[in-house]
Formats: structure tokens, sequence, C-alpha cells
């Protein structure tokens, strides 16, 4: 016999997390934060980083990925964060939050939103709040060959609307958002926080095809539900210092300051209007490391015209077959991926005729 509220529990497994900064060091050993304009690899297994350069080299800029889930709230949860060196302080969304008490307790109060809350504000200096808005998307790598489900955190008022925006495309023009194949890229893009043009790399979602074109795009696997693993928020994202977490001494030594939890006094005030704490900052280029060669260009595959690709052509519609052989030339299947979808998708076509 099952047990009841446990047999019918499903998760998958986590694979790590993919992060849009990274921590340096200045001349002194002091470590501080620093934005990219590629994403970078953090598996929990170090063994798989090597399959992961191999598969996406050590920059990408783009990855196909695709949604284990319909849940919004799995899969893109975004929330107003505070953290301190135990972890996650508060988290609200802007109407109630939960916030860690003295005793290490959780307690219901107010969210204000951090430019109008006192516990924020308390934690905050240079007039900027300690809380922030923070959003975690989570994927699975569609050419990985593992199903591990992979986070991104970012807390850029762009990227968040850039993945609302494709989402909420996705369910009104598929009719759903899991088990899709599209395109995560960090694209640059012109923003002007305080009145000031600069270019910041941001996260968007590129849906590969046409309004004509998505029956061809229609998910190919269904099943039950499983559960992703449990979000990682404990601790703050390493990438993603709050402007309350940065400070800057008198010889300009960058170094991250993080409050406790018993915090009843205002971290020290300084000026670091221009430490990238935040994502829509510009990307920092390390210009210590020698540019590397550009790969050679890789000649156009044919796949279309594999045998086995062209052995069950007569079965799909003609735009079904144009639509996924040119993904596959973008996205750099193998024969097998995409024969695989074609049977998947002529498995769809015989159980739910039109």
């Amino acid at each position: 016999m099952p047990i009841k509220g446990l047999s019918d529990k499903r998760r998958f497994s986590r694979g790590g997390k993919i992060r849009l900064g990274e921590k340096r060091k200045t001349k002194d050993g002091k470590e501080y934060p620093a934005k990219l304009d590629y994403m970078l690899f953090d598996p929990q297994d170090e063994k798989l980083l090597p399959k992961l350069h191999k598969l996406y080299g050590d920059k990408p800029d783009k990855l196909l990925v695709c949604f284990p889930s319909e849940n919004l709230e799995e899969v893109f949860p975004q929330w107003y964060k505070c953290y301190g060196t135990s972890g996650l302080l508060c988290k609200g969304d802007g109407v109630t939050a939960n916030r860690t008490a003295e005793g290490g307790a959780l307690v219901e109060c107010e969210c204000a939103t951090p430019e109008h809350c006192e516990y924020a504000q308390e934690r905050g200096k240079g007039g900027k709040p300690g809380c922030k808005q923070l959003a975690s998307l989570q994927f699975f790598l569609v050419d990985f060959d593992n199903m591990f489900v992979w986070q991104i955190d970012t807390t850029s008022y762009h990227s968040i609307v850039n993945v609302n925006s494709a989402l909420d495309i996705m369910r009104r023009a598929l009719g759903r958002i899991s088990f899709i194949p599209v395109t995560l890229i960090l694209k640059p893009q012109q923003i002007q926080p305080d009145g000031k043009k600069q270019v910041a790399y941001v996260l968007d979602i590129v849906i590969p095809c046409g309004l004509r074109d998505i029956g061809a795009l229609k998910p190919l696997i269904a099943g039950p539900h499983a559960e992703l693993p449990p979000l990682l928020e404990h601790e703050a994202p390493d990438d993603l210092y709050p402007a309350s977490q940065i400070m800057v001494d008198e010889d300009g030594v960058v170094t991250p300051v993080l409050p406790n939890t018993t915090f009843s006094e205002p971290d020290l005030i300084d000026d670091t209007e221009h430490i990238p704490f935040d994502d829509d900052a510009p990307a920092q280029h390390d210009y210590s490391r020698k540019p590397e060669p550009p790969k050679p260009a890789e000649p156009p595959r044919d796949i279309a015209n594999h045998p086995d690709v062209l052995a069950l052509k007569d079965r799909l519609s003609p735009t079904a077959f144009r639509v996924m052989t040119q993904q596959a030339v973008k996205d750099k299947w193998t024969v097998e991926q995409l024969v695989t979808a074609m049977n998947g998708r002529i498995k769809q076509n015989e159980e739910s005729p039109l």
C-alpha cells in the first residue's frame, strides 16, 4: 500500500546554479562582486564542469532550456529578500512578509516594500535599503544528458519583466510553458538608472517560432507533475550583493559587509555608486585575461537530408518539418535528438488528430 502524502510525491534533482556575476579580488586580496556579460556555470558537482564547458563553451550567452512545471511560482518565484550572516532574514511580496525574529522564529508582518520599510532601511547604507527584489528562474538544459534543474538568480528589474513577459506569451500562444524548448539569452540592453544611460546585460527568452508555426512547438512530453527541488535561497547569492552588503574603505578597497540578525544600528554610510551590486549594473570585463581567439565558424549541417530524418518527413506537415529541422540546425541538435522530437510530434498527431 502507498503511504498517503509521501508515495505520490515526485521531485527533480538539482544540478546547481548558473551565475550572472562572480567574485573577484582587489590587489589587497579583498573580494568584491563583478557583473558578467556571459553565464557562469556553478554545478553542485564540480565534475560536471568539463562536460558543461565542452557542450556550451566557457562563456555562453544563450542556452536552450525548457521549464519543468506549469506552476509559475515554482518556475520563476519572485520576492523581496533581505539577507544577513545567518542567511535569509526577511521575505515578502510587497504586502506581507515572513521575518526572522530573535531566537530564530518566523513571524508574519507587513511588507511595505524596501523603500518604505524601516527594517530594510536599517540594514542598508548609502541611502539604499538592504532588501532587494530577487527572482529565481528554474529550468532544464535541453542538450545536457542529465535531467537536472538549474537555477539563475537575478535582481534585475529588466530581466524580471522580460522573463515574465515571455512566459505569459508562451502561455497565451502555446497553452502552456513546460517542456517546450526555448532559448534563454543574456543580452545587452540600454537602461537609465538615475537618468544616466548605460548598457546592462539582462535575461530574455526567445520563442523560436512565429504564430503560423506554434503547432510544431506543442509539448512532446506529458505525465504526472513532479516537484522541483527546494529553492536555493537560504544564503544570499554570491554574485548578487545588495547595496547594504558592500563597503568601500578610504583606500578604495571593496569588501562585502553582511549585517547580523540582531543588527540594531545601520551600517556605516559609504559612497557605493560605482560598485556593481545590482544586476542592472554594467558588466565588468576582466581585462587581465588575454582575449580568446575567435572560433572558426562551423559549416552548416545538412541534417534535414539525413536518411533517418527524411524517413519521417512524409509523416509530418511541411511546416512542422521545416520548423523542427531549422531549430535543430540553430541549436545544434544531434540526429538522434531531432528524430526523437519528430517521433514525439508524430505520436501526438496520431493521438490528437485535427
